[in-house]
């Protein structure tokens, strides 16, 4: 009775073969070439591979001569270079399962037939990482690294990998190193090193690095008067003589320049005017800085926010007398953490006119150990002031005087 025999090889494109039943060798076959890989190449293309079914290690028991029957029972549909011989060969452009069967017999006696499975699959391509090569802030600002932009040619689900390789520890927490991105807020100056690979489930991408550049923070200059503990903060007032009544209307923006993290704050518009004495309609806008995510009634004079975290806030005022709009004003305000030292903040006009009373508002200085304010006014710019309505320099927080040109 003939029995089969089985081997199999692999080489280029992926390829395995899985016996059924039986045995049966398939073989992997290099693209062909000189004059029969010119004459294939037509049919073939560019991309097309030659696999080899293997029946010769098939046999009879008595020495008889065997004849070869091979036929395709599954997959997609291909040509056999021949259904009689030992070795046939068949072409294929397309990933799939091949299932063939083999039948010998001694003109007696027919064998038993044999399976043999072929799985054509194209190669698996190498993922990609992708990074930013460097990004710069400043000390405690926040900073998304974004390795999203990763990308596999194949179309496979990608796993983020990352890991910090130099610069002051940032503790990176386990589920962070498995997202796309990592959100970052270093509280130190330096240069940190972070590198992202991801994976397609087979293979691992070359490691893309990020080179991140933090600086130190830029700090508020802070003017400090005579005594350890007291800052005097400059703010110059604009004096000038009422307009003509065919006007625009000026957008002005009373508050206070400092701010706790979390404290309410209030900006207020209600200095606006214009010559025309209609009612106004109040515009703020955002411009800079960390961002407040709800506003209190945006069109009213007054605008009622709360700092999320420390940072310099930068707010804009546009007023409108319904036939004009004023030029756009602006705000900043910085948020911080308390610290140790008091906070000097003045709140008050930036323009005024001639002969109208400026009250200069100081109530708005703080300070961490809720210890009391003592407050010293002196004027470090423009027209002398001679007469300041208050009763105490170092004790009044809301002081006031008349320009007098």
């Amino acid at each position: 009775m003939p029995r089969n025999m089985a081997g199999t090889g692999v080489n280029g494109l992926a390829l395995r073969a899985l016996i059924i039943m039986g045995w049966i060798a398939a073989t992997w076959i290099h693209p062909l070439t000189g004059e029969e890989a010119g004459n294939s190449a037509k049919s073939a293309g560019p991309e097309s591979i030659l696999i080899e079914l293997d029946g010769s290690a098939s046999s009879d028991p008595d020495g008889d001569q065997i004849r070869y029957s091979w036929k395709q029972v599954g997959g997609p549909k291909v040509t056999l270079s021949s259904s009689t011989s030992p070795k046939p060969y068949f072409r294929t452009t397309s990933p799939g399962r091949y299932l063939f069967e083999l039948v010998v017999s001694d003109n007696k006696n027919k064998s038993r037939p044999a399976l043999v499975e072929v799985l054509v699959e194209r190669e698996n391509l190498r993922p990609e990482a992708r990074v930013v090569e460097e990004i710069q802030i400043e000390a405690g600002e926040r900073v998304m690294v974004d390795g999203s932009r990763s990308r596999d040619a194949d179309g496979d689900e990608l796993s983020y990998h990352w890991r910090q390789l130099g610069g002051p520890p940032l503790y990176l927490q386990t589920e962070m190193l498995g997202a796309k991105g990592l959100s970052l807020r270093p509280a130190k100056a330096g240069i940190y090193e972070l590198e992202l690979v991801v994976s397609d489930g087979r293979l691992l991408s070359p490691p893309a690095r990020c080179r991140l550049v933090v600086k130190p923070r830029n700090e508020l200059p802070v003017a400090r008067a005579t005594a350890v503990g007291h800052a005097v903060l400059a703010r110059s007032i604009e004096v000038h003589k009422a307009g003509p009544a065919d006007a625009m209307p000026v957008a002005r923006i009373d508050a206070q320049e400092f701010a706790r993290v979390g404290g309410e704050v209030t900006l207020d518009g209600r200095a606006s005017f214009t010559p025309r004495k209609t009612a106004l309609r109040y515009y703020w806008k955002q411009r800079s800085g960390p961002f407040v995510r709800e506003f209190d009634r945006k069109q009213d004079a007054l605008l009622v926010f709360t700092p999320p975290e420390e940072g310099s806030y930068v707010f804009e005022l546009v007023v409108s007398d319904g036939e004009n709009d004023s030029s756009a004003v602006s705000h900043t305000l910085r948020a911080t953490e308390l610290d140790e030292r008091p906070i000097a903040a003045i709140k008050a006009p930036s323009h005024a006119l001639v002969g109208a009373i400026v009250k200069l508002d100081g109530s708005g200085s703080m300070d961490k150990e809720g210890g009391k304010l003592e407050y010293d006014w002196r004027q470090t710019g423009g027209p002398r002031i001679t007469k300041y309505m208050m009763t105490d320099p170092r004790g009044n927080s809301v002081p006031s005087f008349q320009p007098a040109m």
